[in-house]
């Protein structure tokens, strides 16, 4: 692993005066076997330097070196002793010839036993959607690290609903579950979640996830599938939709030109809920040759998949 340190020369460096820097990235320590761990900082040439001091967890080889062409390898282990589970940030503080005091962050991760627990099966069911959450606990003793290698393409993992992947010892954290609209056309909505994990018995925990979607049902009246902007000077124009029945109703529009303009072009209705869409007409923008264009509303109602909405704008 290298590290980079990069400071400008100005007037304190000049004169020799202490220099405090602290790089970006720190040296990630996390075996008890000796590593080497290259460092590069811009300006050290071919300086000597002194440890002079480093954290209790960490043994350093030699305390002394040099730099050569601004680069140098500091070799160090966790000390065999300090054996506490956690995350740890400290510095390696080094004296540079010429340079000054420089504070390298240096950080050791102990995972100990962590032990996830997730549940097997996540069913979303239509009349209770809108709050979906999948749990995620540390039942060991340890630090457990994980993330989400793998969903299926209609389900939507929201990164924001919870705080952080890093859960200490009985630590929990709640991920909020949603439908694709996008990808929410198919027949078959079983699949599964992939988590990955630093439980040595667990690296990765499957979570089979099903979709009952219900029955939904779309409604238009057939005046929405046409919109007539003809020659008068209004540019927009509006059409209402809803779900009549029990289940999710996704929908799209597709097919929309650069010269319209759609309020929403796609969405979710759960049961007898509804939408009102507007759609902006740019007739500068329109070929000036065009009279009309077709656009589908794509739903996932068996009995009407796709609806054709005419524009019609000359």
């Amino acid at each position: 692993m290298m590290m980079m340190i990069v400071f400008s020369c100005g007037d304190s460096f000049v004169k020799n005066e202490p220099k405090f820097v602290d790089a970006t990235d720190p040296i990630i320590v996390n075996s008890n076997r000796a590593q080497d761990h290259k460092i590069y900082l811009q300006g050290a040439q071919n300086a000597r330097f002194t440890i002079f001091s480093t954290p209790a967890w960490l043994d350093v080889s030699h305390t002394t070196g040099e730099f050569i062409e601004n680069f140098t390898t500091i070799n160090c282990k966790i000390n065999r002793y300090f054996p506490n589970i956690g995350m740890y940030h400290a510095h390696i503080a080094m004296a540079i010839e010429g340079v000054g005091d420089v504070y390298i962050p240096v950080m050791y991760f102990e995972e100990g036993n962590p032990v996830v627990e997730t549940p097997q099966k996540l069913e979303i069911r239509f009349n209770s959607a809108q709050n979906v959450k999948l749990p995620i606990a540390n039942k060991g003793e340890g630090i457990l690290l994980w993330s989400v290698a793998e969903n299926p393409q209609w389900l939507l993992l929201n990164p924001e609903s919870y705080s952080t992947n890093i859960l200490h010892q009985n630590g929990e954290a709640s991920m909020s579950v949603s439908i694709n609209p996008l990808a929410s056309f198919s027949e078959n909505y079983a699949g599964k979640i992939v988590v990955q994990t630093n439980d040595k018995n667990r690296p990765t925990v499957e979570i089979a996830v099903e979709i009952d979607m219900g029955t939904p049902a779309l409604f238009i009246r057939d005046e929405f599938c046409v919109l007539d902007f003809g020659q008068t000077e209004e540019t927009t124009r509006q059409i209402w939709f809803s779900n009549q029945e029990n289940g999710i109703l996704t929908w799209q529009i597709d097919g929309i030109p650069e010269w319209l303009t759609v309020s929403e072009n796609n969405g979710i209705l759960f049961s007898y809920t509804s939408v009102t869409l507007s759609f902006t007409c740019n007739r500068a923008l329109a070929p000036p040759d065009l009279k009309t264009h077709s656009l589908s509303l794509r739903t996932n109602d068996k009995s009407k998949r796709q609806i054709p909405i005419i524009i019609n704008i000359f």
